[in-house]
């Protein structure tokens, strides 16, 4: 593991060296680079092959392919600082000198390839997602070799941070000012989800040796060189070491079974949280019919 460690420190080292928006953009996320590639070498050492969905710059992926993994990048690149300029050219000749097989397009614009990777990261993506994260899910999976291993990493909706906020009156969603002003596509997050959330949703899609950890990300985004700020900032860290889920991130992740098929949507359960469904449906609509009916409105 020592040997691994070297490669992992000298591989951010070359990736931030050559990476086209600066060492402070990587700088912070120095922590979640390890945690997620100590996630991968526990199961597949390089050269296994892994896929990557809702890469963004490609700077993990860039750490991975320098550590010598096969890996295979998804992203429409359509993020609204990825439009300014030529920072989508920027992105994609940096994928191609690291050796990154970059796909710019959305999920639902690539063919599934099934069953052909050993491991797939869903990394600050699934939050993004607007309705059911089930076609995502079953995407990823699918994608995976029978035993094959799905990473994701997300923002902990029940973190000591949003707590605070709440009990101070303040919102823990996303910025009203992001959401009123945003222009174009909103492409901030929709639903973020606490451990126990992604623990199940994994077992609905029949994921086996599911295994969540609690870590802080985002913490280390926010200023602490100063006195007060070095308190806040210990403080803060020393109440999340005694509550681990008090983190602000979520690391999940579980194993695709042999016998694994992708889960179709159910009516009776979908009408556990959404009675109506049954309640009018006076004209006894078949549920062959009404899953088509929605299916168009899709």
């Amino acid at each position: 593991m020592n040997f691994f460690k070297f490669n992992i420190d000298q591989a951010i080292r070359n990736v931030q060296n050559d990476f086209p928006f600066g060492q402070e953009y990587m700088d912070p996320f120095n922590l979640k680079y390890k945690y997620i590639i100590s996630e991968i070498l526990q199961f597949a050492p390089p050269p296994s092959n892994i896929l990557s969905i809702g890469a963004g710059p490609c700077d993990l992926e860039a750490i991975l392919a320098d550590m010598y993994f096969q890996v295979t990048a998804i992203d429409d690149l359509n993020d609204h600082w990825h439009l300014l300029g030529n920072n989508r050219i920027r992105i994609k000749e940096f994928a191609q000198r690291h050796n990154v097989d970059l796909l710019e397009s959305s999920v639902k614009g690539i063919k599934n390839k099934d069953e052909q990777y050993d491991v797939v990261l869903l990394l600050d993506i699934i939050e993004h997602i607007v309705g059911s994260p089930r076609e995502l899910l079953n995407y990823a999976i699918s994608s995976l070799k029978p035993n094959g291993l799905l990473i994701i990493q997300t923002p902990n909706t029940a973190s000591l941070n949003h707590r605070i906020k709440i009990i101070f009156g303040k919102s823990n969603q996303v910025d009203l000012n992001f959401i009123f002003w945003n222009i174009g596509e909103y492409r901030s997050h929709f639903r973020e989800y606490t451990r126990f959330e992604m623990e199940q949703m994994l077992s609905f899609e029949n994921l086996i040796n599911i295994n969540s950890k609690m870590r802080n990300i985002l913490l280390y985004l926010i200023p602490h060189k100063r006195f007060l700020e070095k308190v806040v900032f210990i403080t803060y860290r020393l109440i999340c070491d005694l509550w681990p889920n008090f983190r602000d991130s979520i690391l999940i992740s579980g194993r695709k079974p042999s016998n694994w098929s992708s889960i179709e949507p159910s009516l009776s359960k979908f009408s556990i949280s959404y009675p109506h469904i049954i309640k009018y449906n006076y004209d006894n609509e078949t549920d062959e019919d009404y899953l088509i009916k929605l299916a168009d409105k899709i």
